[in-house]
C-alpha cells in the first residue's frame, strides 16, 4: 500500500465520519452480546477508548519504493484498548503488519511498536484491525 492510499481520520468526509461512528457502535453492540464468552479467553480487560491515535508506518514496510523518504503518519479511530493492544478502524485495507502507535495518555506522548494481528472487512469500505503492542519506544 502506498502512502497515497492511506486515509487519515482527520481527513474523513462527513459521510465517512458518520459511517465510521456507526461502525464503531455496531462493533461494540456485537461484542457486548459475546462479552461473557470472550472475557475468560482474554489476557487483559478491554476498555472503550473512542479517541484518535496516530499510526506511523516504519520505512521498512516500503523498502520496495525508494521514493518514500519519511515514514507515513495517519490518524485512526480507536474502538478499544487493553494493556496488550488496541482495536481500530480504517477505510481501506492496510497492507503492512508492523506499525508504531502514539498514545497521548501522558505527557509527553508515548510511542509503542505494534503488530497487526487481526484484520476484518466490515462495511462501507472500512476494515477493523487488532494491533498487539510489541514494545515501547524510548
Amino acid at each position: 500500500m502506498t502512502p497515497a492510499a492511506i486515509v487519515s481520520a482527520t481527513e474523513y468526509t462527513p459521510q465517512q465520519m458518520r459511517a465510521a461512528l456507526q461502525i464503531l457502535d455496531a462493533l461494540d453492540r456485537a461484542e457486548n452480546r459475546l462479552i461473557e464468552y470472550y472475557k475468560h479467553k482474554r489476557d487483559h480487560a478491554r476498555a472503550i477508548y473512542r479517541k484518535t491515535v496516530t499510526i506511523a508506518v516504519p520505512l521498512e514496510a516500503f523498502e520496495h519504493d525508494s521514493s518514500i523518504k519519511e515514514p507515513p503518519h495517519f490518524e485512526v479511530l480507536v474502538r478499544n484498548i487493553s494493556r496488550s493492544g488496541l482495536s481500530f478502524i480504517h477505510p481501506g485495507e492496510l497492507m503492512f503488519e508492523q506499525i508504531r502507535i502514539r498514545l497521548d495518555i501522558s505527557q509527553p506522548s508515548v510511542w509503542f511498536d505494534a503488530r497487526i494481528v487481526r484484520k476484518k472487512r466490515i462495511e462501507d469500505g472500512f476494515w477493523e484491525y487488532g494491533a498487539a503492542f510489541t514494545g515501547r519506544q524510548p
